[in-house]
């Protein structure tokens, strides 16, 4: 972040300063457990925690304060009604009137964000110095903090911004003007509150509202119900049919990489990618497209794409006691199932294949239908094994149980990494797949399989 002086944020927030109206901060914080002298603490009132209750004991270890209500401190505090909105107002202000990146871009989709976000990234920073989402910082409070993070020479900016309500994608991508914006794909994630895809996709397009009128919108151009989209600007669609502008084939899959033929009405080349999976293809193929759009050279596209790493519980594939495991916790859906489970089927395997999925949240009335649909899935992937915990998951074992498969579901995690345990032999290849909340991690914990 660009230095600001206290009384600058103050005015620009609408802020009531108390202290030093000079004091510098270069960068900001909201966990008061990891303040630094320079930093900029804002106080979040959340449902567990109430960071104005921490001001004092920050005292002596930070810059300066948002917050909502004074405090005995020798740090000058800026006084707002409420600390959220303040920490909007003063993204917003900073990705507008401070920084200046060349290139901006910002993603959504159902699935496959942040893998796209990091391979975007991976390729701008081939030809920009390039500031971007840190994990999985992509909405209400992460975005306003993605977007201060930018530095005064960032030449490039890659934001992910989430949702699961209508609207919030409207406020998040209004918060900066991008001259490229990203939809990856329309799935079912959110359908409990969004109702239909139809409506899942026109929050999606929230996303036009911060893309300049002489932006880029690139598209997942297999999405039928991305077909007509109302945007006058450039589109430009990825995928592997007809129609595409930028379109893949010849895939083949390793272990730990993939290849495919890479092709645009004036390109063909070979595409080698550190990680496996055929849905990682269509994540690339995003990539190159904003690269091709901003004229990096076809050479360095291809060597930031083999620069990209996966992050968190993000298909995060290592060998631990023998067995290869692929921890891919962080989120589920039903297309990112079947595309777990249809990677677990295509890799090379020694041993067994086995399955450990859990719930997948926010389906609402299509969420039986949804599990039933996944046991269904990993029958028809040949997987060896089957064990399932939660609930809804509970259908998953039901229906792969139905086509032969070899289940076992479990009411706790105790149990179901106990059996699993107990059943992994040398060679064996473990997927761990479910929705974030279910914390399918700690099963791969209990069951002595962590990295």
């Amino acid at each position: 972040m660009t230095e600001l002086r206290a009384f600058e944020i103050a005015n620009i927030v609408g802020g009531k300063l108390y202290g030093d109206g000079d004091t510098l901060v270069s960068s900001v914080c909201t966990d008061s457990r990891k303040t630094t002298a320079k930093d900029l603490f804002v106080a979040l009132k959340g449902e567990k925690f109430d960071g104005n209750n921490f001001l004092p004991d920050i005292d002596g270890r930070v810059g300066a304060a948002i917050c909502q209500r004074v405090s005995k401190v020798s740090y000058p505090l800026i006084v707002v009604e409420d600390s959220l909105e303040a920490l909007t107002r003063l993204s917003e202000y900073y990705a507008k009137n401070i920084i200046s990146p060349e290139v901006t871009v910002s993603l959504t989709g159902s699935v496959g964000k942040t893998t796209t976000k990091e391979m975007v990234s991976a390729v701008l920073c081939e030809g920009f110095k390039t500031a971007y989402t840190k994990g999985n910082f992509n909405n209400h409070i992460g975005v306003p903090l993605t977007l201060l993070s930018v530095e005064s020479d960032d030449k490039a900016l890659v934001c992910e911004m989430g949702m699961n309500h209508k609207g919030e994608l409207l406020h998040l991508s209004g918060l900066v003007d991008s001259d490229i914006a990203i939809i990856t794909n329309i799935g079912h994630s959110h359908i409990e509150n969004l109702g239909s895809r139809e409506g899942i996709r026109d929050a999606k397009l929230e996303i036009l509202h911060g893309l300049k009128k002489d932006g880029t919108l690139i598209i997942n151009g297999d999405e039928p119900l991305l077909y007509d989209v109302p945007f006058d600007g450039k589109i430009v669609r990825v995928g592997f049919g007809d129609g595409c502008d930028v379109w893949g084939d010849g895939v083949t899959m390793g272990d730990s990489s993939i290849e495919y033929t890479l092709h645009t009405k004036e390109l063909e080349t070979r595409v080698t990618l550190p990680c496996t999976g055929r849905h990682n293809v269509i994540n690339s193929m995003f990539a190159v497209a904003v690269g091709l759009n901003v004229g990096i050279a076809v050479g360095d596209i291809l060597k930031g794409l083999l620069n990209y790493k996966s992050v968190g519980m993000r298909q995060n594939i290592y060998f631990k006691n023998g067995v290869r495991v692929i921890a891919d916790c962080y989120n589920a859906g039903i297309e990112s199932m079947f595309a777990s489970l249809g990677m677990l089927s295509e890799l090379s395997c020694e041993g067994r294949r086995i399955a450990v999925l859990a719930d997948m949240l926010e389906l609402g009335a299509i969420s039986d239908e949804a599990h039933t649909s996944v046991g269904k899935k990993a029958a028809e992937c040949g997987i060896d094994t089957v064990l399932t915990y939660g609930n809804a998951a509970r259908l998953i074992s039901e229906a792969a149980s139905s086509m032969n498969t070899n289940t076992m579901h479990f009411e706790t995690k105790e149990a179901l990494a106990h059996e699993l345990k107990g059943i992994l032999k040398d060679g064996d290849t473990v997927l761990f797949k479910a929705s974030n909340s279910m914390r399918l991690e700690e099963v791969i914990s209990l069951a002595e399989l962590e990295k």
